[in-house]
């Protein structure tokens, strides 16, 4: 006698329930990690990656990491930022990945601004790269 239920042709459905189990469906929806990153992908012109990815060669990390330093430094700095232009129509983004804290920061500058989150995070980023001699006014 198998005790493999697949290979046991006189088993029936039941009996083979008994066996294996159910499976547990459970009624509440799984908890979120208490450190989970929200991804903001920063749309930029050839111009703004260009010095993006210089930057980040110079300080031999990834542009993704330095994106996120960047935005995190600016959001900490709490200073205005100018207005820049949004290449709306770009498909070359790159992602920060920020904590909850810096995001609801972000919402903040967003409502103030009265635009996107996308929109604040490009400004604020464009802001820092400026601020670091990376762009040119």
């Amino acid at each position: 006698m198998a005790l493999n239920p697949i290979f046991r042709k006189e088993i029936s459905k039941k009996e083979t329930e008994k066996i294996i189990g159910k499976p547990k469906v459970s009624s509440q929806p799984r908890k979120q990690r208490s450190d989970k990153k929200y991804d903001v992908k920063i749309p930029l012109t050839p111009e703004e990656r260009e010095a993006v990815r210089r930057m980040a060669m110079r300080s031999e990390e990834y542009p993704t990491n330095l994106c996120t330093e960047l935005v995190k430094r600016g959001l900490q700095r709490g200073l205005p930022f100018p207005v820049v232009n949004y290449p709306s129509g770009s498909s070359k983004c790159y992602p920060a990945k920020l904590e909850k804290e810096y995001i609801d920061l972000i919402n903040d500058w967003q409502i103030k601004w009265d635009c996107s989150r996308k929109q604040a995070a490009h400004r604020i980023l464009i802001g820092m790269l400026k601020a670091a001699g990376e762009l040119n006014e």
